[in-house]
């Protein structure tokens, strides 16, 4: 039997940053856009020095990736 050992961080509960990306002539849907950002900014932003996580949404009704 093995040994696991478990890494507990502590992060704060509410949001310090967030932003919105959005088409302006409407050429890209919220999953599309949602698919964008999480492939191109998410793990740029995890890179960031004191950022422990990112988290990307689409509205309720619109399924997107996560990670």
């Amino acid at each position: 039997m093995r040994d696991y050992g478990v890494t507990v961080l502590k992060s704060t509960a509410s949001p310090l940053i967030m932003f919105a990306l959005y088409s302006p002539k409407g050429t890209y849907d919220s999953i599309f856009l949602a698919n964008y950002a999480y492939i191109n900014i998410n793990d740029q932003m995890t890179r960031v020095r004191g950022i422990a996580s990112v988290s990307v949404s689409a509205p309720a009704s619109t399924p997107c990736a996560s990670g």
